[in-house]
């Protein structure tokens, strides 16, 4: 099934975004020797890109990352696109997630 777009109002920071690293069979990547590890975010314009390092929510073997959002980050009105980015050190092996809509709106007050 898929996942609903998420909506976030502009300005809005302190959430969590959290991925699992999984390859092309679906299985969990051990990501523990990862060099890179990021979200890249594609503003509403489809020009700007939104680059910022994620942690691992663990040691990296289950394959789970996140990114807690900065203030200043989405303030930008329309639907963005995010991705993460991850390159492995030992194998010289890049994994992406697919690419995911969310939309930003503006804050009423």
């Amino acid at each position: 099934m898929a996942r609903r777009k998420p909506i976030f109002f502009n300005g809005d920071y302190g959430f969590r975004i959290e991925r699992t690293i999984r390859d092309q069979d679906g299985a969990v990547v051990d990501i523990a020797d990862a060099t890179t590890k990021n979200l890249v975010m594609w503003k509403p314009d489809g020009t700007t890109v939104v680059t910022k390092g994620m942690s691992f929510l663990t040691d990296g073997t289950d394959g789970v990352l996140y990114y807690d959002m900065e203030a200043s980050t989405i303030t930008t009105v329309g639907e963005w696109t995010m991705q993460v980015d991850v390159v492995k050190n030992t194998s010289d092996s890049q994994f992406r997630t697919q690419k995911e809509k969310f939309e930003v709106r503006e804050k009423i007050a």
